[in-house]
């Protein structure tokens, strides 16, 4: 090699940065998002009865976001089920139930949630002139039975109720009408008279169904049992 090209060699090593005729170390990757589940303990609830929400939270090592659980109610209001904690591991919240709630869990830009879904819980009681012989309300012969339903939550104006009439036959029980569909009053209940003639010593059975709306999810109510002297 001539001198006046190891001259020009050493010259161009001395103005070129390492960094140039090395490769670049590669950089660290960014740190994973967390991992965020939300599950209930029932698929649906009826109003009155608690809701158990579990949240699972699995953070990369050394991070050590919050964990933030936001409720809103299909009524549209607003509440922190509860405050900000580090977020790593599980845990179990509680929820009074009545009408549908979406639980929101949300650590760092991660949010998952679910939908608390909630049927009104309804029962049915009889009316007017009667008396009990065992779990069976007794009407008059000939009569034309009042009942009076009732549903929690009580929503005046917004809850429709149906009645439900079976008759026991033939050791099964078999729907003999359905009523129309009326609203709560004031008090939240609902009142039904069975117009028409029904025979006697004949077991029946009533109760008050909904058609579901956006607060809750359709349902039936308990049994009322009767009968016609």
């Amino acid at each position: 090699m001539s001198k006046k090209v190891r001259v020009l060699l050493v010259a161009l090593l001395a103005v070129v940065p390492l960094g140039a005729v090395t490769s670049a170390r590669a950089t660290d990757p960014p740190p994973a998002p967390p991992e965020v589940s939300i599950t209930t303990d029932r698929p649906a609830y009826v109003a009155g009865t608690t809701a158990y929400i579990t949240i699972a939270v699995t953070q990369s090592p050394g991070d050590n976001d919050p964990l933030y659980i936001h409720a809103v109610r299909a009524d549209g209001t607003a509440f922190e089920l509860t405050g900000a904690d580090p977020a790593d591991g599980t845990r179990t919240e509680k929820l009074f139930t009545d009408i549908g709630t979406r639980i929101t869990a949300t650590v760092g830009s991660v949010s998952k949630y679910v939908d608390v879904r909630v049927r009104p819980a309804m029962a049915t009681g009889p009316g007017g002139k009667y008396g009990w012989s065992g779990r069976y309300a007794v009407y008059p012969r000939g009569a034309k039975p009042m009942f009076t339903s009732q549903s929690y939550p009580k929503r005046p104006g917004q809850i429709c109720l149906r009645h439900q009439v079976q008759r026991l036959r033939a050791g099964a029980w078999r729907t003999v009408t359905t009523s129309g569909c009326r609203l709560e009053n004031a008090k939240g209940l609902v009142s039904w008279r069975w117009t028409g003639t029904h025979p006697s010593r004949v077991k029946f059975r009533v109760r008050a169904t909904f058609g579901g709306d956006a607060r809750n999810l359709a349902g039936t109510g308990t049994w009322l049992y009767f009968r016609l002297r």
